[in-house]
């Protein structure tokens, strides 16, 4: 029977920090932080009772440009669209992610679609499947798990796949100018039919109708994106850091909703020591319960840890040793694996200082046994430390795990060196605790501490302790979906507890719980009491301390005004004995330049009374000279002229 699908690969788990690529803010910024606010728990000891968490609520500020108490903008209505469109976008990538790892482990490695059809994809310029053929090649192979049908028959000659591409490629045939088959393509068309073919040839079996059930998430998702590849296939895609990121003490989780369909799809049951993918269960009602179960089972000895617990526990551990730990990123268990066909989608950017663990999950064939190891990032400048943490080492294991890494960082954007140091990690005795140890190797990690081969670790210890943080973490300081299943989890166990009692036991415990919550209401009666004077009192004390400011502000503004009169006063005064002064000055010149003018004028009139005299002396002197020689005269009268010059 399938497993469940492969996690979601979230990109903005907790707030205040963006994920080592592009996207997770590509899709956005999409991403938005949030302050939580929900009651506190009770831890869970024995047979104690656990109150419900409250009702989560987020205060948003997704620029971050908004301090608390100030309003934000409303954004316009492209801009709601624009998000809304890439929140569909990014939901759907996303589930065309799950689906192709639930795919690949499925059916053993990339198979579910053939080279010749994967090789036509490539050279058609899509890097990978279009999200309708992917999400149809899943339900196909759900139907197929179903009936008496080996997955390779799909594509073998013959099989109902390969005859469906094989007719699309003869129709093709007649439209093509090249030489040559036109290429083997699946389309998302093509797909839907095949499925809606073995449906058909499934619906005359009423045990087999009930293995398989339209997903409600999934109809919800036609509405994003319509692939067909004869018409321009949606292919656009983002990059994605499938980074859950972990960090100091300041950061709150962000609150996701994780309500789904009221009609859960039913799927088989997965084996125990099988891998488990979560993500795909957050679309249904069972997600919380589901993984409380396979904490529990995985917390049990004899059974290996699934890829879901090991992501929870690493989540708890993370939380606890937050105020002891520096900053820190923690990878979904299925964002790196060992074999050969797989590459994690882009490398993270990390920061010095800042130290990323993540899972390694190592799969079969390549393993005799599905075996979990460790692997922490660790930035040197330039370069990266990658440490190898395994409870059960192997020479091929090792080589291939960094062997893989390398051929990542080939086609990777990162330019610097890799420095490889395997650890000496506390072997495993057994063949089963190899997640146990993994997450040990992370603890030790977060603490500093470094791994030894001795002393061993001692499983039973490690489960005992693991529960015990289950029981009694604190859930604000999760993310939120982790912290539902936690919540789930204590429940289950507070059930199991309670089942184990009998009837007198269970009356008398929900007697004294009975006890407690009389207690606890009148506490919150009184408590509500005192709170609502302590609040009349502080508001009191507010309005006397805002009508002292105002008094403050307003013996300032008399003061304030009186002096400004005052200056302006002044002010106007000092402008006017200037002007005083300038008019003065001016009289003065005025006056100065009249006396120059009398004088100028008294000399004139000398001058000109001279000048009279003289011409009156010549008149006379030329009467009474009475020659009738006129050039005589003339003598005469020039020198009288001369006469008169020199006077």
């Amino acid at each position: 029977m399938p497993p469940p699908r492969p996690p979601s690969q979230r990109t903005n788990t907790r707030p205040g920090f963006s994920p080592g690529t592009s996207s997770i803010n590509a899709r956005v910024s999409s991403y938005s932080s949030g302050l939580i606010q929900r009651g506190d728990l009770h831890s869970l000891s024995g047979l104690s009772f656990l109150t419900d968490r409250s009702s989560s609520q987020s205060f948003n500020s997704p620029d971050r440009t908004s301090a608390f108490g100030y309003s934000t903008p409303a954004p316009s209505s492209d801009e709601r669209k624009t998000r809304t469109n890439a929140k569909r976008q990014e939901k759907s990538n996303n589930s065309r992610e799950d689906n192709i790892a639930w795919l690949d482990h499925v059916w053993g490695g990339p198979d579910w679609l053939p080279p010749d059809v994967r090789k036509a994809l490539v050279e058609f310029g899509f890097p990978q499947p279009a999200v309708d053929v992917v999400k149809h090649m899943r339900s196909i192979t759900e139907l197929v798990q179903t009936q008496d049908m080996t997955l390779e028959s799909l594509w073998a000659e013959g099989g109902p796949l390969r005859e469906g591409v094989n007719a699309d490629v003869a129709k093709k045939q007649h439209k093509r100018r090249q030489d040559g088959p036109a290429p083997p393509h699946l389309s998302a068309a093509i797909a839907k039919q095949v499925l809606e073919s073995l449906q058909d040839q499934n619906s005359s079996s009423p045990a087999a109708a009930t293995h398989y059930m339209p997903d409600p998430q999934e109809l919800e998702e036609d509405d994003v994106t319509t692939d067909s590849f004869a018409d321009a296939e949606d292919h656009a895609s983002e990059t994605d850091d499938n980074v859950v990121v972990l960090v100091g003490a300041a950061a709150e989780p962000e609150i996701h909703d994780l309500t789904s369909p009221s009609s859960a799809k039913k799927r088989p049951l997965t084996p125990v020591n099988g891998p488990v993918f979560p993500g795909a269960l957050k679309r249904f009602r069972s997600l919380s319960s589901y993984t409380a179960d396979r904490l529990v089972d995985c917390l049990t000895p004899g059974n290996q840890m699934g890829d879901d617990a090991l992501q929870v526990l690493c989540e708890v551990v993370m939380a606890h040793h937050r105020q002891k730990t520096r900053p820190a990123r923690l990878f979904h268990p299925f964002w790196f694996q060992s074999q050969e066909d797989f590459q994690p989608q882009s490398f993270p950017r990390l920061d010095d200082g800042c130290t990323a663990g993540f899972p390694i999950h190592c799969p079969k064939p390549r393993e005799q046994l599905e075996h979990w190891a460790f692997g922490v990032m660790t930035p040197k400048g330039e370069n990266m430390e990658l440490h190898i943490h395994d409870s059960a080492p192997t020479p091929e294991r090792y080589e291939r795990i960094k062997k893989r890494f390398e051929a990542w960082m080939d086609v990777s954007s990162y330019s610097g060196d890799v420095e490889f140091i395997k650890e000496n990690c506390p072997g495993q005795k057994d063949d089963w605790s190899c997640g146990l140890h993994a997450v040990a190797c992370f603890s030790r990690v977060l603490r500093g501490i470094p791994c030894n081969r001795q002393p061993a670790l001692d499983v039973p210890t490690e489960q005992a302790r693991h529960l015990s943080l289950l029981r009694t973490i604190d859930t604000r300081l999760l993310p939120n979906d982790v912290g539902n299943t936690i919540e789930t989890f204590r429940g289950v166990q507070r059930e199991a507890d309670l089942r184990r009692l009998s009837a007198d036991e269970v009356a008398k415990l929900r007697d004294e719980s009975g006890k407690r919550l009389r207690k606890a209401e009148m506490e919150k009666v009184i408590g509500d009491e005192a709170l609502d004077k302590s609040l009349e009192a502080f508001l009191a004390h507010v309005r006397q301390q805002k009508a002292e400011n105002e008094r403050k502000v307003q013996e300032e503004k008399v003061k304030f005004d009186t002096l400004n009169r005052i200056y302006k006063v002044r002010e106007d005064y000092e402008r006017k004995m200037q002007a005083e002064a300038e008019k003065e000055r001016i009289q003065e010149e005025v006056r100065k330049a009249e006396e120059i003018l009398r004088a100028a004028k008294s000399k004139l009139d000398d001058a000109s009374v001279k000048h009279n005299a003289s011409v009156t002396k010549f008149e006379e002197s030329f009467a009474s000279a009475g020659a009738e020689d006129w050039e005589v005269n003339l003598d005469g009268v020039a020198k009288m002229w001369e006469r008169s010059g020199g006077r």
